[in-house]
């Protein structure tokens, strides 16, 4: 009824275009005083309150004027888009049609696509501006994402995007992390203070992550002829799992460390994709735990301005409670999943995202009550023991291990 032609050329307008703009005629009492939807033009307005996304978006390529009416009354239609990136726009209209319907998008849902030769930073098509947006919704690729998202990282902090506050990344891992860090200490690219008007005014964060290390049984597992050569003996191999757990934790901590130092962020969420890990906001207290304290020399994280945390896949005891609490001394709300929680935590029932969690009581016991029943902290092989092993087990010291704790230039075919 409204697919209409595309040409929008300079004719002379028509009847249903001169029915708005040139709308003079009186509006009856009735519809002044009791029709909910009454404007000086109510005609076009009742009209518009009954079609159909799909008839509305054929309206708009009607004429520039319906497209102007369109865009002006209904803020909503593109409210939501969804972009692949890095972005492939084979021509000039369609990159105008995303810098047309940017302006009114709220909710962005960008998915990076598997690896691909790169554009060039001068060649690539930029992101427009998105003056409105206030959800960004990134999902990285399972393989080889080092090179789309610090792209992706480059191009969102050259973006106009002043009302962002609610950041979700999903399938992140170990090489998405090098790829997005935007700390004072990386190295890829711009520093931190010229993306800072992007991650400094996040107010909520989502995070899901891959877990990058291997069990014990995945690490008895033969590997192929290929990987044998590239790990050498069986402890050389062990070695080097030991040296890449001790990075990617010194490199999440430090990167967590960036979210939470100007105390903007009210509310982060963050889940282990696959099996349990080690809890994010006590990563230090982990390395405590087992000893090794030597190779990690990061403060502990304090998140000033957090009044809300949900943790998945990881294992929170009474006393890793109290740690957090300590740290977050606005904390409100603390969920968990029930089967993460030790036998001594106390909390409530809560539906959220389709699945069964437990809000943890943050209230301090009643004195000489359940003191002595506190466990200390569980460590990641602690919970190997009753849970399934999450990682190696850091038994010995290798101190020609020890990196600095932040990462230098890697090079490219390091990541591929």
């Amino acid at each position: 009824m409204l697919s209409g032609a595309t040409d929008m050329s300079d004719s002379l307008p028509s009847r249903f275009e001169r029915l708005f703009v040139n709308l003079n005629e009186p509006i009856s009492v009735y519809i002044r005083l009791y029709h909910s939807n009454f404007s000086p033009t109510f005609p076009v307005t009742n009209l518009l309150s009954f079609l159909p996304l799909p008839s509305k978006l054929s309206l708009r390529h009607v004429s520039p004027t319906t497209k102007a009416w369109l865009d002006s009354a209904d803020l909503s239609i593109f409210s939501n888009l969804s972009v692949f990136f890095p972005l492939k726009l084979s021509s000039a209209e369609e990159l105008r049609a995303l810098y047309n319907t940017s302006p009114q998008c709220e909710h962005l849902t960008v998915t990076v696509l598997q690896p691909r030769p790169t554009p060039r930073a001068g060649k690539a098509i930029p992101l427009p501006p998105f003056p409105r947006l206030t959800h960004l919704h990134l999902t990285a690729p399972d393989h080889g994402s080092f090179q789309a998202l610090l792209f992706f990282r480059h191009a969102l902090q050259s973006a106009h995007v002043p009302l962002l506050s609610h950041l979700t990344i999903n399938n992140l891992s170990f090489q998405g992390i090098l790829a997005l860090r935007w700390g004072s200490f990386t190295s890829f690219g711009d520093a931190g203070w010229t993306g800072g008007n992007v991650w400094h005014g996040l107010k909520e964060l989502d995070l899901k992550l891959v877990v990058w290390w291997e069990d014990e049984a995945q690490a008895k597992e033969p590997h192929s002829h290929r990987e044998a050569e590239q790990w050498g003996t069986e402890q050389q191999g062990s070695r080097r799992r030991k040296q890449d757990w001790r990075t990617s934790t010194r490199v999440l901590h430090d990167w967590l460390s960036c979210f939470a130092a100007h105390g903007q962020l009210h509310t982060f969420r963050f889940e282990w994709l696959g099996r349990q890990g080690p809890n994010p906001v006590l990563l230090d207290q982990v390395v405590a735990t087992d000893g090794k304290r030597q190779w990690f020399s990061a403060p502990g994280i304090r998140w000033s301005g957090l009044r809300e945390l949900r943790l998945g896949n990881v294992v929170v005891s009474s006393e890793n409670v109290r740690r957090m609490k300590e740290r977050m001394a606005g904390l409100e709300l603390l969920v968990v999943p029930p089967e993460c929680l030790t036998v001594d935590i106390v909390g409530l029932g809560i539906r959220a995202d389709g699945r069964i969690w437990v809000g943890v009581s943050l209230e301090d016991p009643p004195a000489g009550q359940g003191q002595e029943a506190v466990p200390a902290a569980l460590s990641p092989s602690s919970v190997a023991a009753t849970r399934g092993s999450d990682r190696e087990s850091l038994a010995s010291e290798d101190r020609a291990s020890m990196v600095l704790p932040f990462m230098l230039d890697i090079p490219q075919e390091g990541f591929t």
